[in-house]
């Protein structure tokens, strides 16, 4: 959902073309471990996904990750 918000119009889609080139999952054993950034094109999540949703980083965390170095 936050790819799907950022690419709402064009500038936000060469935003994403030019500057996303890999995302990266880990999943952890707990939220201590969750961790989450954007460097070199790279999205890295750290996420204890044996927690379901509270172990996942929420769309609007997500977004302004992306946002902040697009």
């Amino acid at each position: 959902m936050a790819l799907r918000t950022i690419c709402q119009d064009a500038m936000g889609k060469q935003a994403v073309a030019e500057g996303l080139k890999l995302v990266k999952l880990k999943n952890v054993k707990d939220k201590s471990a969750m961790k989450m950034s954007f460097d070199g094109g790279v999205l890295e999540m750290h996420c204890a996904y044996a927690q379901r949703t509270d172990g996942m980083f929420g769309d609007a965390a997500i977004y302004e990750t992306l946002v902040k170095k697009l």
